[in-house]
């Protein structure tokens, strides 16, 4: 494997640091070599010291043993449950993956993957940003009775604007504006949030009650260390630490945009069929065989959304980024980030077409089975935890080989890889404004003219501009008399408050 910068060189020794032949993926326990993406063999890597050809065999996953040994009857009968009794007996898989993404020893769980050289791939696949889309973090604050008190009278104000508990209160912490939000959600007593952050507190006698989900435009216009320092003033404004070790990692999502024309073609449902993960990840989960569990949705039969692991605690999602801007979430700045690449120009207004997103969601079960507690933990362990998931759970090119788990690596988790040891967010974009004022305030006003034409017609039959012309001063006149007019300017202020900052 060919080597073009150091960060290739530290992928290198992670995977084969890793690598042992494939063992319990779709059932297929491969004891022959891994094979090159010509078909080639590669030689198997010598074993960790200890465990070669003649060493005794480890005891099963789940076992607990002295140096000296365990001759428990309990425990010499659960070790010749997992011994074969005959040369013909099938080897077992590995302990089931707790949680469905596993408790995994990488020694024994990762695949022996031939990882090409980056010329392979890079004709294809253009990376246009690289970087950290969502960060959720807890915080373990006591807080003390007078803010709860301030915090409640906020919630009550903002619930007094609205009887659909739309109703929203500015509220101030450590210097950060926020909105207090009438709507709380299940298990919260207070929640909070503005265009960066969205902070959320549960009852102030539990563990952690205070967890703070930073936003994908946030992080991609100044960077997780700003964003950070800015939750945690809000934070230490609550209350106070309860310790030392008062902040938690809870989820993490890491994101690869490529520009891939060729990608295009082959998002068919078909492609699911490609997916290999370890055989006892849990199979609702899986884009794999089973299309009632599958996440499958698209138009004209092309896939738009393949998803590996949904809700799991290890998620990995391949979608149309062009297309969920344009139809979803209207992030439209990310296509200023995507030029600044330089490998791509955006055409017109129209869709911007192959743009793809592999999106990488690591939550606290997956975080807390690897010791991944903090931010820096992650920092850290990042190239290993996106090895990890790419590999366990990967896209792979259909071969000669009757044993799927040998089949080579598909070039964009190829890509994927490759990019992973990469700092962990791009350069801050800025400060981006969207155009979603303009784009609200027209569609607003076409549902007037729908209503005001629906009442003419109403009451003359047909059209009329003429009776149209009296209605409107009425309307203002309605709208004026309402006794909670003040009320229902000020709530729909704050409801387009941060309409312009990009989300």
């Amino acid at each position: 494997m060919t080597q073009s910068n150091s960060h290739d060189d530290a992928r290198s020794r992670a995977a084969q640091s890793h690598a042992q032949p494939p063992r319990g993926e779709h059932g297929e326990h491969g004891g022959r070599s891994a094979r090159t993406l010509d078909g080639a063999a590669t030689p198997k890597l010598p074993a960790p010291e200890g465990q070669g050809r003649n060493a005794p065999a480890p005891l099963p996953c789940g076992e607990r043993g002295s140096a000296r040994g365990n001759t428990s009857p309990r425990a010499a009968h659960r070790a010749a449950a997992h011994k074969p009794s005959s040369a013909s007996s099938k080897p077992r898989s590995p302990h089931p993956l707790r949680g469905g993404i596993g408790d995994t020893r990488t020694a024994r769980d990762f695949p022996a993957i031939t990882i090409p050289d980056p010329s392979f791939w890079q004709p294809k696949a253009s990376l246009l940003a690289s970087g950290l889309d969502t960060v959720v973090e807890a915080f373990d604050i006591a807080i003390p009775d007078t803010m709860c008190d301030r915090l409640e009278a906020a919630r009550l104000r903002a619930e007094a604007l609205s009887e659909d508990l739309s109703g929203r209160e500015v509220f101030t912490l450590g210097g950060v504006e926020f909105q207090m939000i009438a709507l709380r959600g299940k298990g919260l007593r207070w929640r909070l949030e503005n265009d960066d952050l969205t902070i959320r507190i549960r009852p102030v006698k539990m563990g952690y009650p205070v967890s703070v989900r930073y936003s994908a435009a946030g992080l991609w216009e100044h960077g997780y260390a700003k964003l950070h320092q800015k939750a945690e003033r809000a934070v230490r404004a609550l209350g106070c630490p309860r310790g030392a070790d008062w902040q938690r990692l809870s989820e993490v999502h890491r994101a690869f945009d490529f520009h891939a024309p060729d990608f295009t073609p082959e998002m068919r449902p078909g492609l699911i069929g490609q997916v290999i993960a370890h055989s006892e990840v849990n199979r609702k989960g899986i884009c794999g065989r089973d299309f009632e569990t599958d996440e499958i949705w698209g138009k004209a039969g092309r896939l738009e959304t393949l998803t590996i692991g949904k809700r799991a605690p290890l998620e990995i999602q391949v979608y149309d980024k062009g297309r969920e801007i344009e139809e979803a979430s209207g992030k439209t700045w990310m296509l200023a980030l995507w030029e600044r690449s330089g490998a791509w120009t955006r055409t017109g207004t129209a869709r911007q077409e192959h743009c793809w997103r592999i999106e990488v969601r690591f939550r606290s079960d997956f975080l807390r089975n690897r010791s991944v507690l903090t931010m820096a933990d992650y920092v850290e362990a990042q190239a290993a935890l996106l090895a990890e998931a790419l590999l366990t759970r990967r896209l792979c090119v259909p071969s000669e080989d009757s044993n799927r788990a040998r089949w080579p690596l598909h070039w964009m988790w190829c890509a994927a890889l490759h990019h992973s040891g990469e700092a962990e967010q791009a350069l801050p974009l800025g400060r981006r404004l969207t155009e979603a004022r303009d784009v609200i305030g027209e569609r607003l006003v076409k549902g007037l003219a729908g209503t005001l034409r629906a009442a003419v017609v109403l009451r003359c039959g047909h059209w009329n501009q003429a009776v149209a012309a009296l209605l409107l001063p009425r309307l203002i006149a309605v709208a004026e008399a309402d006794a909670k007019h003040d009320d229902k300017v000020a709530l729909a202020r704050e409801r387009y408050r941060y309409l312009d900052e990009a989300k």
